[in-house]
């Protein structure tokens, strides 16, 4: 029987110290991809989003009063992008400090969502402007359309993500008041 016992425990012990392993890589790995995409997306502010609305306001002339709304609309639709990142990344910092199930993560998660309706919504303006003034260029409704459907999506399964972080930080604050209890009685 002991034999049996202590090869349970190795066992647990061998996958413990595995999710440990695991749960530090992913983790700076989340890292570096946040840093690359928050780069890529300031390129894209700076350098390619411009340089496009300068070449539709070429291909479109009847449409060059847009340009500057539409970027502004961009600009800002990338800003909520960088938003969410840094809500992301202090996420991560709340993991590493083993306190995910708290109040502050709900409020990271919060700016998460916010960011990403603000983003969302900017997106859906955008094509209902392109398509109001029949600037239809395939590659540019295409990304629109991609914006908009990815943007709704990623925010509304963060929205659900929410609420399973909702029940358990209220199951962390029972088993806290529980275990308060307990130290009273013993």
């Amino acid at each position: 029987m002991n034999k049996h016992v202590t090869r349970v425990l190795r066992a647990v012990d061998s996958i413990l110290s595995r999710e440990a392993w695991a749960g530090e890589h992913p983790v700076l790995a989340l890292r570096l991809v946040l840093v690359l995409v928050f780069v890529g997306v300031v390129v894209a502010q700076t350098l390619v989003f411009p340089m496009l609305a300068a070449d539709l306001a070429s291909s479109y002339p009847e449409a060059t009063s847009l340009r500057w709304p539409l970027l502004i609309m961009v600009i800002v639709g990338l800003a909520m992008v960088q938003v969410a990142i840094a809500c992301i990344g202090r996420l991560l910092t709340v993991v590493a400090e083993s306190t995910a199930f708290s109040r502050d993560a709900l409020r990271y998660v919060d700016g998460i969502v916010v960011a990403g309706t603000v983003a969302t919504v900017l997106a859906l303006a955008a094509m209902v402007v392109q398509v109001a003034t029949e600037m239809l260029q395939p590659g540019l409704m295409l990304v629109t359309m991609a914006a908009v459907v990815c943007g709704a999506g990623i925010t509304l399964l963060v929205v659900v993500l929410r609420a399973l972080l909702v029940r358990a930080v209220a199951l962390d604050e029972e088993t806290d008041a529980l275990h308060a209890e307990l130290g009273e009685v013993i």
